[in-house]
């Protein structure tokens, strides 16, 4: 499954609200993860997905404020 495809499901499932608190932390999450990784010289995509939940949580508050 997709970040995108868990984004719509928890936004039809629990509303927008939840879904920028969601995307807010499981964009730090990643960015905990990654940080974590590159300290052990792992090779990690949590950067990726950090940043992906980070631009969802800036859309849906664009989208909110209107």
């Amino acid at each position: 499954m997709y970040n995108k495809d868990v984004a719509d499901a928890l936004l039809e499932k629990y509303g927008k609200e939840s879904l920028l608190i969601y995307s807010k932390m499981e964009a730090e999450r990643n960015k905990l993860m990654s940080e974590d990784f590159k300290e052990r010289q792992t090779e990690n995509d949590f950067s990726y997905d950090a940043e992906w939940w980070e631009n969802k949580y800036n859309e849906l508050l664009k989208t909110s404020s209107k």
